[in-house]
């Protein structure tokens, strides 16, 4: 398989890689075009990843290019080279979703209403009468409705607290939504979404940056995980070897010296390994994206250190027990993550991976 990352970087180990790379096991970082292609990956940043079966890996962001050709800031990722996808959008993309046939929606702080979708052809549509601010992160469940995540205040001109749910015809607000920022929405196996953000509540359950919705009510994680400041919180969630996994610029649990990723025993929260650690004493850590697969646990941000004397990274690794950092480095930040069953993708603002040039998206194909 291959793990894709997208970020605010420009290499990745010695790579050139313009924001947007792949990682292979067996071969190391690749680019989105040729290696040596002055014009390899994105002309711009890319913030988020989507994929859904064979369709390919869909990458957004802020950009005006993607290898040799024009796109208007989305772009689909093939094996046979990148592709517009219809028109573009104006605006920052931020967000990005692939449905079960084949639809791709995108959030963020667009020209038409923030929320748009795309079936074909060259024109996207606004979705339910759009939304009224920034849209963060978008989820398709299982049951195919679409989960909306953000900082907004209405969707389709109906009173939504930064979370609403589209079920293909109208929209919904799970249990009044929450008061502040939703920057995560996962989905567990029992079908329970889970969101995280910079919030205290959850409707009317107190709920620090992360909350359960299970289709009825709200429920806490305990104490939740508060924040090293005011805006702080919960950046990603994703489920690791059955346990629930949380990132984000939360402070340092009492179980360990670092901070940054915890994981929920199901009945408290305990940090992975002994945490991730910053440089700066005035800055926390910012880790931003998780991707799980088998026994890996891929972890992008920025302030990364893996011991308090490690040197900085902007993508570490959780296995056996332990923190690294053996995929080399990213010139700049890897904003999202996404495995594939060909790989890891990252993209970002870098513009090379490892030792290989590759503009925005780059790429890590785990061996056989």
């Amino acid at each position: 398989g291959r793990l894709y990352i997208g970020g605010r970087f420009i290499r990745a180990g010695t790579q050139l890689a313009n924001h947007v790379a792949s990682w292979d096991a067996a071969f190391g970082w690749s680019s989105l075009d040729k290696p040596t292609s002055a014009a390899a990956g994105v002309g711009g940043t890319v913030n988020a990843l989507a994929a859904r079966g064979d369709c390919g890996v869909y990458a957004g962001g802020s950009f005006s290019y993607v290898g040799r050709q024009a796109a208007r800031n989305v772009v689909r990722i093939t094996r046979s080279g990148p592709e517009a996808v219809g028109a573009g959008l104006g605006g920052n993309v931020r967000a990005l979703a692939v449905a079960e046939d084949g639809t791709v929606y995108a959030g963020g702080d667009l020209d038409e209403g923030n929320l748009l979708a795309y079936s074909g052809g060259a024109t996207w549509r606004t979705l339910g009468g759009g939304v009224d601010g920034t849209v963060s992160v978008l989820r398709v469940a299982s049951d195919g409705r679409l989960w909306v995540g953000g900082e907004f205040e209405a969707v389709g001109g109906e009173r939504a607290s930064n979370l609403a749910v589209w079920d293909g015809e109208a929209w919904s607000v799970p249990g009044g939504g929450v008061d502040g920022a939703v920057r995560a929405i996962h989905e567990q196996a029992d079908g329970t979404v889970v969101v995280g953000g910079s919030f205290a509540n959850a409707g009317t359950t107190a709920a620090v940056n992360v909350a359960a919705w299970d289709g009825t009510a709200w429920s806490a994680f305990g104490d939740g995980l508060p924040g090293e400041s005011v805006g702080h919180g919960v950046g990603a969630l994703v489920t690791h070897q059955g346990q629930l996994v949380a990132s984000g610029t939360f402070a340092s649990l009492p179980d360990a010296e670092g901070a940054g990723v915890a994981r929920w025993t199901g009945s408290a929260w305990e940090t992975v390994g002994n945490g991730l650690f910053s440089p700066y004493s005035f800055s926390p850590v910012y880790a931003l994206s998780l991707v799980s697969i088998g026994d890996v646990l891929f972890v992008s941000g920025h302030n990364l250190r893996v011991t308090a004397e490690a040197e900085d990274t902007k993508l570490v690794v959780f296995r056996d027990d332990a923190w690294s950092a053996p995929l080399g480095e990213l010139t700049d930040l890897a904003e999202d993550m996404i495995a594939t069953p060909e790989g890891l993708f990252l993209g970002g603002t870098f513009t090379r991976a490892g030792d290989r040039p590759a503009v925005a998206v780059a790429e890590w194909v785990f061996d056989e």
